[in-house]
């Protein structure tokens, strides 16, 4: 594999990246499953980021600085996104909760994502379930 080639998901980096630029953001996706109890593999890093002119100008002066490989999902929304903070290879990560992971998953509907949430609820019991407009109604 040669050097330009990706070996695999850096959190640690893409995280050093979205705080030098100061983006705001919260680890979702595979990483915050394997927060969550559920080591599994994953091929990228996910960072829920703020929508919004406010915030365009930082998303891309992370992009410009960022070695990784980004795909952002931004998502503009009136619900609040539970977080913690999670020590990853010495950085300070902040994570989606339990409660979030689970909702994201649950609108996401793809077969990994009802895994995960398998895999979570064996971990954990009953999840913790929101009412989510338009899933759920």
């Amino acid at each position: 594999m040669s050097q330009d080639e990706p070996s695999g998901p850096d959190l640690v980096g893409v995280i050093a990246d979205a705080n030098s630029a100061g983006l705001e953001h919260v680890v979702i996706g595979g990483f915050s499953v394997i927060f969550h109890g559920y080591v599994r593999a994953t091929r990228d890093s996910d960072l829920l980021v703020p929508d919004g002119e406010e915030a365009d100008e930082t998303i891309l002066r992370f992009l410009e600085t960022s070695f990784a490989v980004v795909l952002l999902l931004l998502i503009s929304t009136r619900f609040s996104i539970e977080q913690t903070l999670w020590k990853w290879e010495g950085q300070m990560v902040r994570v989606a909760a339990l409660p979030s992971v689970v909702g994201f998953k649950r609108l996401a509907r793809r077969p990994q994502d009802r895994v995960d949430l398998e895999e979570l609820e064996a971990i954990h019991g009953d999840l913790p379930i929101e009412p989510i407009p338009g899933l759920d109604s």
